[in-house]
């Protein structure tokens, strides 16, 4: 049995409640921010589509999934949260980076604002603004 509850007001608070104390011993009970939002997601891959058509990076233009892990990698090192850089399999080295799909609502706002400003000190024409929203 796999329930998920979004606390929304009292009657789901009730709910959730009243879930929680009906469930046989050895269960778990899960209790987090709500991960990112369809709306920011779209916005974080809008932007770094626009990036990813307009910037050079390293003497080449990248994809999106290169500018995502980029932008994930400087937006913990500006946060100091840096993800490890690790020797690879095949002795390359690899940096260890937190999924965009398991940040919560503020860390991927965060993430945005991020990607936003580099976008701007970077001369990026970002094509839907209004798309940006946390």
């Amino acid at each position: 049995m796999v329930k998920r509850i979004v606390i929304t007001g009292d009657l789901s608070r009730a709910y959730a409640q009243k879930v929680v104390s009906e469930a046989p011993e050895g269960y778990v009970c899960e209790i987090k921010e709500r991960t990112r939002t369809a709306d920011q997601n779209a916005a974080l891959h809008a932007m770094l589509t626009d990036i990813s058509r307009q910037v050079d990076w390293a003497g080449k233009r990248r994809s999106v999934e290169d500018w995502k892990a980029l932008m994930v990698s400087a937006h913990r090192l500006a946060m100091k949260e840096a993800g490890d850089v690790v020797p690879g399999l095949e002795g390359e080295f690899v940096q260890l980076r937190k999924s965009t799909a398991s940040m919560g609502v503020r860390e991927l706002g965060s993430l945005l604002e991020y990607v936003s400003a580099w976008g701007a000190m970077n001369g990026v024409k970002f094509r839907a603004p209004e798309r940006m929203a946390a």
